[in-house]
């Protein structure tokens, strides 16, 4: 076979390789949704005019003036070629990033039905048991009535481990359960992961993690706390409209976002520092934020209604706490999004920081310097600033207007210019195993097409609930009297009308966000 004829094949295999990978690379983009119409048809024929131009140079022609120089037409084959090899990899690494996409958002969307909870085996720093199979024998400790189903789960765990039955005594309190263990009346405790940052709130206890070690840790799945349907049909919710179908990118809604006071790289059942409401009007371009303090003495729906703190709810799942500020709210909640300390500082960082204003100069976690007026702010500096409270003159009051500007800075970032492609592998990574959200693929492809369809900028208003501190019993602490904050009822109900206010249609002013009572 002629060489003249070779590199035609060639040349023919490399062009439809080209087509096939273009191919490839645009319903892989289609799939994803989130390119408006005018955007993939723009993408679409940018692929179809360089697979044209492609093959006019890779093609042989007979005669004519580039033939007559058989140097000139092979310089053109050459350039060809290297556009095809440009394109074939370039829309190779364009259906790898898709995937990517794909793969990240899929991990983190739609509403989980069990969640993995961490039943731990704590001994005494100095125990000298270095594995599960070494506490034959030893006397094991438990909360009675709380965690009664996970502990009956864990139980039956170290009986097949420790090849035998265990001794187990139940105490009422988890000041009791942790006395027996430092007065040498049991061995070992079996206690949920989640519960050892409530030892926190109790001075005496507050050094548990420096006394005790992990033994044995139980990985028990439960399907997460559910509210329940109202039976009432007149008390069923009618504050998003329901007159028009849902459609989260025309439609007002509510998403709950959960702060989990963790650092590790994966979410877990844990308290919520951070609880807030944000109230998004899509036709408007509204959105409200509604902060919560953590210490907010609520009905635990968990409890079956009795008196917690907003905080401890997250112990129990997020649904719970959505359940908690619903009641509080008397307002339907349609999504959730929950993120962890890490997730922050990662997110933040992948974005390139945010932008914040203080009202005042302080030492953000006795840390660094916050100036008064604005700050650029990176991911480490940015969960200091939410999370600093003993710097701020209204204490948790203003941890959580800090922790609504933060998430003010970051919608602010992410809905300005290219921010989200130019960052997509750092985004991408920071919510990997750190965040998680009720909201589907779907429903967020939804959301990108329609900001980048009109590239609108958003009214972002922020209010929040304050109350009187105090002490009380708490549902998650049974016998002890913990601090709580009582709510400020009239500063509750504003915050209802608030929220209706923008699921109506209203934008709100700056004028709006003080509460008249």
């Amino acid at each position: 076979m002629k060489k003249g004829k070779i590199g035609q094949i060639l040349c023919t295999a490399l062009w439809l390789l080209q087509l096939v990978v273009e191919l490839a690379a645009a319903v892989s983009v289609r799939s994803l949704n989130m390119l408006p119409d005018r955007y993939f048809l723009l993408l679409a024929g940018v692929l179809a005019l360089l697979l044209v131009i492609t093959g006019l140079l890779l093609r042989r022609k007979k005669g004519g003036a580039f033939e007559k120089k058989r140097k000139n037409g092979t310089v053109r084959r050459i350039f060809g070629g290297i556009l095809a090899v440009i394109m074939i990899v370039g829309c190779t690494a364009i259906r790898i990033v898709v995937g990517q996409v794909h793969s990240a958002v899929d991990g983190v969307t739609g509403a989980a039905e069990t969640v993995n909870v961490s039943m731990s085996v704590y001994v005494a720093a100095e125990d000298p048991a270095q594995s599960i199979a070494d506490a034959s024998g030893y006397r094991f400790a438990a909360l009675k009535d709380y965690e009664a189903v996970r502990t009956e789960q864990t139980v039956s765990v170290i009986r097949q481990e420790v090849g035998g039955e265990i001794s187990l005594t139940e105490y009422a309190t988890l000041t009791e359960l942790v006395e027996a263990l430092y007065a040498g009346d049991v061995d070992a405790l079996i206690l949920n992961s989640a519960y050892v940052s409530l030892l926190e709130e109790i001075e005496e206890l507050a050094d548990f993690t420096d006394k005790t070690r992990i033994l044995y840790t139980a990985v028990i799945e439960q399907t997460i706390y559910k509210p329940t349907e109202p039976t009432d049909p007149d008390a069923a919710d009618t504050a998003v409209p329901t007159e028009e179908p849902f459609t989260i990118s025309g439609s007002p809604f509510i998403m709950y976002i959960s702060g989990s006071d963790t650092r590790d790289y994966y979410l877990s059942t844990s308290r919520s520092d951070v609880n807030i409401l944000m109230v998004v009007n899509p036709e408007t371009k509204m959105v409200l934020l509604v902060n919560t303090p953590r210490d907010y003495y609520v009905k635990n729906p968990a409890g079956g209604g009795s008196m917690d703190k907003l905080t401890h709810c997250g112990i129990y799942g997020i649904n719970c706490s959505v359940d908690a500020l619903e009641m509080l709210y008397d307002a339907d909640i349609r999504y959730y999004s929950q993120i962890n300390f890490t997730g922050v500082e990662t997110l933040v960082d992948a974005i390139g920081g945010i932008d914040v204003y203080a009202d005042y100069g302080f030492y953000a976690l006795s840390t660094y310097w916050v100036n008064e007026g604005w700050n650029h702010l990176n991911g480490e500096q940015a969960l200091g600033f939410a999370r600093d409270r003993y710097h701020q003159a209204d204490g948790d009051n203003g941890r959580g207007r800090n922790q609504m500007k933060v998430i003010q800075g970051v919608i602010n970032k992410v809905t300005s210019g290219t921010t989200i492609i130019e960052n997509y592998s750092g985004i991408l990574d920071s919510i990997q195993g750190m965040f998680k959200t009720s909201v589907t693929m779907e429903e967020i492809g939804e959301l990108v097409k329609m900001q980048l369809e009109d590239m609108a900028s958003w009214t972002i208003r922020s209010y929040a609930v304050t109350g009187t501190g105090g002490s009380d019993i708490t549902y998650s602490m049974p016998g002890l009297y913990c601090y709580v904050m009582y709510p400020d009822e009239a500063r509750v109900a504003y915050g209802q009308e608030l929220i209706q206010r923008v699921l109506d249609g209203e934008v709100l002013t700056e004028e709006d966000m003080v509460c008249p009572n």
